[in-house]
């Protein structure tokens, strides 16, 4: 998400991450369809996953970490289609979930810790 000078500011640094995933969306009849994934690069605040659903921004989904069968409800924040076929998905958690991924993440140094740091 670009800061107010536009750099880019995250809430949390992001990890490449493999994880096995089921994720679920409601489809128009109202009935759960389960996809079949794997996360590509993960947070604290959700991840990004390669779909073949066709979700879009602001839907809600729920995922499941295969491994550990750690379920979470979650919203589609932004769809972009591949050439090759399928979309790739960057989804946030509804509620925060920090033990989704069994990874402890470093906590995120705000624009004034950097600059101070920097200006060192």
């Amino acid at each position: 998400m670009p800061g107010r000078d536009g750099t880019e500011t995250r809430r949390s640094s992001r990890v490449t991450l493999r994880v096995p995933m089921r994720v679920y969306e409601r489809s128009k009849d109202q009935k759960y369809q389960v996809e079949e994934a794997y996360s590509s690069k993960v947070s604290l605040w959700g991840g990004l996953v390669t779909l073949n659903s066709a979700v879009s921004a602001g839907q809600k989904i729920v995922v499941v970490n295969q491994s550990t069968w750690e379920t979470k409800q979650a919203r589609v924040v932004y769809v972009v289609p591949l050439e090759h076929g399928g979309r790739l998905v960057g989804f946030e958690f509804v509620e925060s979930s920090p033990d989704f991924w069994g990874l402890g993440f470093p906590p995120v140094a705000s624009h004034r810790s950097l600059a101070k740091t920097a200006a060192n």
